[in-house]
């Protein structure tokens, strides 16, 4: 998560568990202000059970890529109207060359983010 921002909402709540969704589509409705910053992070489990990390988020230039971290810029998210805002995780696992998709085990979505119904 970047420095001076804090989870608007985190799930679990608890960082010792995990929610183990293994649907690979994680979709929310939220309501996303002009001009303000956000991000999601998203950590997924792959089959060989080692977590990666997914950061989405308007404050990137452009794609970032470690062994275990993706940041992804996040342009192209309309603004001021809540959407419904959708994930396929199996297409972002490319990114990790080799790797499969197991499951997400937690998301956050990070200031400014009014938050109004969660669907697996």
């Amino acid at each position: 998560m970047e420095k001076g921002l804090k989870p608007s909402l985190s799930f679990p709540a608890s960082d010792k568990q995990d929610l183990g969704i293994i649907q690979p589509f994680l979709v929310f409705q939220a309501y996303f202000p002009v001009g303000e910053h956000f991000s999601i992070e998203i950590t997924v489990t792959n089959t060989a059970k080692s977590k990666r990390r997914f950061h989405f988020t308007t404050g990137a230039k452009g794609l970032e890529l470690t062994y275990f971290h993706a940041r992804i810029p996040l342009e192209i998210v309309k603004r001021d109207t809540w959407i419904n805002l959708s994930f396929d995780m199996i297409s972002f696992f490319e990114l990790f060359k080799g790797q499969t998709f197991r499951s997400i085990d937690a998301f956050q979505l990070v200031e400014y983010v009014k938050s109004e119904e969660f669907l697996q």
